[in-house]
């Protein structure tokens, strides 16, 4: 069952627990940089054009498990991989890999197959494009922070020359929950292989001085950099001006300042890069995990900056198993099912049920337990554990993060399993001008870009002098600067899953994000045009003379109107429009002493059929109608009326508090969906693929549905609650074993 937050019990049963600790191992904990993930962005297209995989992800065959509650549009593979939609770019994820001799090669042969898993997926006709490469290696969350601030003016600019291509435009340094992430240019093949060897080095080198275990005088020198903050992410942008000059025109020739005085050359920068990752990589890496980053650093391969376009990486190895592929497949025992329920990189979220389906709990299994739980699970060695907990489940509801972090077994769990997530960082206020982030005077607000893009990807490539293209956002020179109001600076925020799709199970539905680039906030030392000339004020204060020149005119209209009514009574009869009806029943004519004009031949049937006007509420007694000055009436089209106009009223939109439906089912086993809700008059349910597949009422009894499944896979139910053309719908992904 999923409970609410307010059934949490805090007690864990010990008696459940202690015996899948002592098979599975327990909670490990997280070495410095003992693990390397990679993520590939790709650009889908579609007869040449570019698509947006965001809308067409969900229309294709893709044999995955969407139970990942960080993220609405990922699909778990079987694999271990992650495919999703990131903005309007592919994503696919490598599960992380253990940092030991060889790991360069793993990494590789991940890319490859990530590369074959998103062809395999997308209809004929269609081809993809690399976009962008994410490198994350594990760091703990009490250091990340620091050291994403010492890699950004240290390592940075030896790892923008090697990952980026002469025309990209900068790198992305990025504190995540329990990981460094860089990210950079679209990168495969052995040289993926280099920065990845490169990344995991460097990102130890800097955690061993932010611990005070690497001394100033090996430490590379902090470089005196104009760094911008994240937009689309919380993070450190190094482009590729930061320096003052173009660090990917002069790449190995560059002479950078350092904040210590004096300046260091770019391939002084790398030497001594390599140096120290060899130092920090130590005996966990190979001769040949350094070979390739050994032979650009020397000039034997060119940089990143310094290379054409480069062929497609090497495909013909395939990872080793990933337990997080292993722990997509359902296992079944004799007296009890295990079915994954929720999936990070962090944690697998196991559904136990009794073989009659009347019991169930829930397994939490960290990642650093995952390949010894899958194999006692699958050797018997957890039965007596998982059936004493089905028999009499725990009264502990897993609801928070930190209760994410050893092996347990719950009775429940929370019906929102974002709030399992680590907190993300909300955007920050951009640094400018200063190689140091983060002090009040350095910053300044900037307004995060709709949608998640790439670092500098809103301008793939850097326009330089002699092309005949439009020069880019961050070109030196004259432009305008871009408009965007300074807004609050946000503070920490739980991340919310992405997606314009149907989430994970009972994860609240996040609304669609614009994947419109805007241009990068401008360094504050770039010239910005001069503002608009104003009128010129007088020390007094506001110029008079136009107000009295207005007022003048309209007393001399006043005038001129009044000259006109008193004209028309001097020994003449006025022109009288025949009343309107309608505005004879609305409009009451003022009393006047002035006879009334006699009504001409051509007006007779009219005035006959007139209605006798009446005194207004406010004067006393009633008008003769034969001393009346009818009033002159609008054209029929324009009717006048004094009858107030009643306020549009906007129906209320309903709450949908909760929507509650079992995580996994068995075919041909009825599903019972259950929401809680408010302020509707009609109520609808969907569920395609059932039996039934929708249902609809304005009863309370409306907010109960059952439905059949009849094939296994991932199904979507919603339902729509309405408060006349005021809707709001909520859907949750039924795993149907």
């Amino acid at each position: 069952m999923l409970l609410t937050n307010s059934s949490i019990s805090d007690g864990v049963s010990a008696a459940a627990v202690q015996p899948l600790r002592t098979l599975a191992g327990g909670a490990w904990p997280q070495e410095i940089g003992g693990l390397v993930g990679l993520e590939h962005e790709y650009q889908v297209l579609l007869a040449g054009a570019p698509a947006n995989f965001r809308q067409l992800i969900h229309h294709l065959a893709i044999d995955g498990l969407r139970i990942d509650p960080a993220d609405g549009n990922a699909y778990r593979l079987a694999s271990g991989l992650a495919l999703t939609a990131d903005g309007a770019e592919a994503e696919i994820a490598s599960p992380p890999v253990n940092v030991s001799p060889g790991f360069t090669r793993e990494v590789r042969a991940w890319a490859a197959e990530g590369h074959r898993a998103l062809a395999a997926t997308l209809p004929g006709g269609a081809s993809m494009v690399g976009y962008s490469t994410h490198i994350s290696v594990a760091m703990p969350d009490e250091i990340v922070d620091a050291v994403a601030d010492l890699y950004s003016l240290t390592f940075a600019p030896a790892f923008a020359l090697l990952i980026e291509g002469s025309r990209s435009n900068g790198v992305y340094i990025r504190p995540r929950p329990g990981r460094l992430e860089l990210c950079g240019e679209f990168v495969d093949g052995r040289r993926l292989g280099a920065v990845a060897a490169f990344a995991v080095g460097s990102a130890r080198a800097c955690a061993a001085a932010v611990r005070g275990e690497l001394g100033n005088d090996r430490m590379l020198p902090r470089v005196v950099l104009d760094r911008l903050a994240g937009v689309e992410r919380y993070g450190i942008r190094v482009q590729r001006f930061a320096a003052g000059l173009d660090l990917y025109g002069k790449g190995r020739e560059s002479s950078l300042p350092v904040e210590t005085g004096g300046t260091i050359g770019g391939q002084e920068l790398l030497s001594r890069s390599l140096q120290l990752c060899r130092e920090f990589l130590g005996d966990h890496a190979s001769p040949e995990d350094l070979r390739q980053l050994a032979n650009i650093v020397d000039g034997k391969a060119p940089l990143g900056v310094e290379a054409e376009e480069e062929p497609r990486g090497d495909h013909e190895y395939a990872p080793a198993a990933s337990p997080f592929g292993q722990a997509m497949r359902p296992l079944r025992r004799p007296a009890f099912s295990l079915a994954p329920l929720l999936a990070t990189w962090d944690f697998i979220v196991y559904r136990a049920a009794s073989g009659t389906g009347e019991s169930e709990a829930f397994v939490l299994v960290p990642r650093t337990a995952l390949p010894a739980f899958i194999t006692a699970a699958e050797g018997g060695g957890l039965d007596g554990a998982v059936c004493e907990s089905l028999r009499q489940p725990p009264a502990a509801v897993l609801t928070v993060h930190s209760q994410t972090r050893e092996l347990a077994i719950f009775g429940a769990v929370t019906s929102d399993p974002t709030s399992l997530l680590p907190e993300e960082r909300a955007v920050q206020t951009a640094t400018t001008a200063s190689h140091r982030a983060g002090s009040a005077d350095e910053s300044r607000a900037v307004r995060p870009r709709p949608g998640k893009r790439s670092p500098g990807r809103l301008a793939k490539t850097a326009v330089l002098p002699g092309s005949k293209a439009t020069p880019l956002p961050f070109e030196p020179g004259p432009r305008p600067a871009a408009a965007t109001p300074a807004g609050p600076t946000l503070a920490p925020a739980r991340i919310a899953p992405r997606g314009d799709q149907p989430t994970a199970p009972n994860v609240p539905r996040a609304e669609p994000q614009s994947s419109l680039a805007q241009p990068a906030p401008l360094p504050d030392d770039a010239p910005r045009p001069a503002p608009p000339a104003l009128a010129p004020v007088s020390e007094g204060g506001i110029h008079w003379w136009p107000v009295v020149v207005a007022a003048a005119a309209a007393v001399v209209g006043v005038a001129a109107i009044v000259a006109t009514l008193v004209s028309s009574h001097d020994g003449k009869a006025p022109l009288t429009p025949t009343p309107h009806p309608a505005a004879v029943a609305t409009e009451t004519p003022k009393p006047s002493s002035t006879p009334a004009p006699t009504a001409s031949t051509t007006n007779a049937a009219a005035a006959a059929t007139a209605i006798p006007p009446t005194a207004t509420p406010t004067q006393s007694g009633s008008v003769d109608p034969a001393t009346a000055v009818p009033l002159p009436t609008a054209s029929p089209t324009n009717t006048l009326s004094r009858t107030p106009v009643p306020p549009t009223n906007t129906p209320t939109t309903p709450t949908i508090t909760r929507l509650t439906c079992p995580a996994a089912i068995d075919r041909n086993v009825q599903v019972h969906c259950t929401a809680v809700g408010g302020a509707a008059t009609s109520i609808s349910w969907s569920a395609p693929g059932g039996t039934p597949n929708s249902a609809s009422g304005s009863s309370d009894v409306a907010l109960t549905f059952t439905t059949v499944y009849t094939l296994s896979g991932p199904e979507t139910v919603t339902v729509k609650l309405c408060n006349a053309s005021a809707c709001r719908s909520r859907s949750v992904v039924i795993n149907v074993l």
